[in-house]
């Protein structure tokens, strides 16, 4: 399956949570992008989860540009305080 079906499988709400959670391994930032917001809208936790987002904060490089300045690590800090994970967002922000 292409990343864009795949993406447009997630925006469309065609995969459970734990495929969601299974396609944070997906080497594609728009996969990514959506597969966080997906999280976020159905409060979906798991220690994976976090570990996931907390590597993902340090994707600040252009490779990894969503829109504009924004890049799948901004996102990601975003992901950890929404889910509620604010320890680790909070040292994120300690260390930057």
């Amino acid at each position: 399956m292409s990343y864009l079906s795949l993406s447009k499988r997630i925006m469309n709400d065609e995969l459970s949570n734990e495929e969601l959670i299974e396609n944070l391994e997906t080497p594609n930032v728009i996969v990514l992008q959506q597969v966080m917001l997906k999280l976020i809208q159905y409060d979906i936790k798991s220690e994976f989860v976090c570990q996931k987002l907390i590597q993902f904060s340090n994707f600040m490089d252009t490779r990894f540009k969503i829109l504009g300045l924004c890049k799948i690590g901004h996102l990601a800090i975003y992901s950890l305080k929404k889910l509620g994970y604010i320890k680790e967002y909070q040292d994120i922000y300690r260390f930057r």
